[in-house]
């Protein structure tokens, strides 16, 4: 995926800003934002990226489906789906997969557009910790392995977050930021 940020005026076909774009990858602008909310909430006792020499018992993978601003409505929206697999490597067991979707209100300019993605983003991760609990149950294992070779080690089960946590998580920054040409 590309750092273009992504519209749709009619159905079916998909445009592009010209002159905004994302700061980085979507992807990778979500992926940042996964590791540091699964670490401030304390389910991993660190988060180690880029080391596959790294051996863990679970394997996150996730796929950022659709990130864009749709106009084709009668008020402008955000669309942000996200699918996430929790596998067992030393099984190959695959103990959970789902995709997340969420559509927010979105103003009908780019700057909107990344206020809603970061709503949206934020809403995912809280969901994500609860699927992560549940989906790893009682496994006993030592790290989890983020695909594409990010490690998030952990001790232990995952531990459900107290509303501390989560009030604590919600003011990390934004997720997705922009840059734009004037």
């Amino acid at each position: 995926m590309s750092s273009r940020m992504a519209y749709r005026e009619k159905p079916g076909r998909i445009d592009y800003f010209v002159y905004h774009r994302w700061a980085d990858t979507p992807a990778s602008m979500l992926r940042a934002m996964m590791e540091s909310r699964l670490d401030e909430a304390g389910m991993f006792a660190g988060v180690v990226s880029g080391s596959p020499d790294v051996r863990t018992r679970l394997r996150l993978d996730s796929e950022l489906q659709r990130l864009i601003q749709d106009f084709t409505g009668n008020t402008a929206r955000l669309d942000l789906s996200i699918k996430v697999s929790l596998v067992d490597v030393a099984s190959h067991a695959l103990l959970g997969s789902k995709t997340f979707s969420y559509g927010e209100a979105a103003g009908a300019d780019p700057e909107a557009g990344v206020l809603a993605a970061n709503r949206a983003a934020q809403r995912f991760l809280t969901d994500l910790e609860t699927f992560l609990t549940n989906a790893a149950g009682s496994v006993d294992c030592s790290a989890i392995m983020t695909g594409g070779g990010d490690q998030m080690t952990r001790r232990g089960n995952p531990r459900p977050a107290t509303r501390q946590r989560r009030l604590r998580a919600s003011s990390l920054p934004a997720m997705f930021r922009a840059s734009y040409a004037r």
